[in-house]
């Protein structure tokens, strides 16, 4: 009895070292094929380096956790420059899925949606879903860059009141960062030519910051713009 249960764990230790041997061995194939199309990425030959990333992420085995997750990045930057939009954002939706801490994934997925909305006839279905995404990177995070984002992508698409609505929302939820979004602010008004308005708000922030040298420049500028109108 007791030979037939050494027997029954040397065969299992013969058979769990063979299972450690080939997950080792297709790990070391893995990392090889991540080196090789890392180093395409590095020469921007993208279809090469999607091509490679994609054969290495296909297997799986007990000890490649940490480089898939950096291989799941390398591919969806490569999706990007090579301008395969959607693919990118399927990927970053993985990824926030994942981790829905991860501040830059947000941040690489809205940069994703509006390089599409540029080179599409649906730009406003991109620009929307671009909002939605820094909408919830904020709700996730908390980070305030995403209201800074969410500020100046309605600015470049010319809507001005939301843009102004996510300034101060930014002013009342900024704290010490509050000034920057007071000077959004000015800059949307202006951007809007709407300059009484942003001479107003100008010299709100020059009696909040008075020390600010950019700031009295841009209200001395708008002053000025608001002399000519009248």
């Amino acid at each position: 009895m007791f030979k037939i249960i050494i027997r029954s764990l040397l065969v299992l230790l013969l058979a769990e070292g063979i299972f450690v041997f080939f997950q080792y061995r297709h790990y070391n194939n893995k990392e090889a094929k991540r080196e090789e199309a890392i180093q395409y990425f590095k020469d921007e030959d993208y279809a090469q380096s999607i091509r490679l990333l994609e054969e290495a992420l296909e297997g799986k085995d007990i000890f490649s956790e940490e480089i898939d997750a950096d291989m799941r990045c390398y591919l969806a930057e490569s999706y990007y420059l090579f301008q395969e939009y959607d693919k990118a954002s399927e990927l970053y939706d993985q990824m926030i899925d994942d981790n829905p801490g991860k501040v830059s994934y947000y941040i690489l997925k809205g940069e994703c949606l509006t390089a599409a909305g540029q080179a599409s006839d649906s730009s406003m279905d991109y620009y929307q879903a671009a909002l939605d995404n820094y909408e919830l990177g904020y709700e996730k995070t908390g980070d305030l860059d995403f209201l800074k984002r969410l500020c100046q992508l309605c600015l470049d698409v010319g809507n001005y009141q939301s843009a102004i609505s996510f300034a101060e929302r930014g002013i009342s939820e900024g704290g010490d960062r509050a000034a920057d979004f007071l000077f959004c602010k000015i800059v949307v008004y202006e951007k809007e030519q709407d300059y009484e308005s942003a001479c107003s708000t100008a010299a709100e922030y020059v009696s909040l910051y008075p020390e600010d040298e950019k700031g009295q420049k841009e209200y001395a500028f708008l002053a000025t713009r608001v002399q000519e109108q009248q």
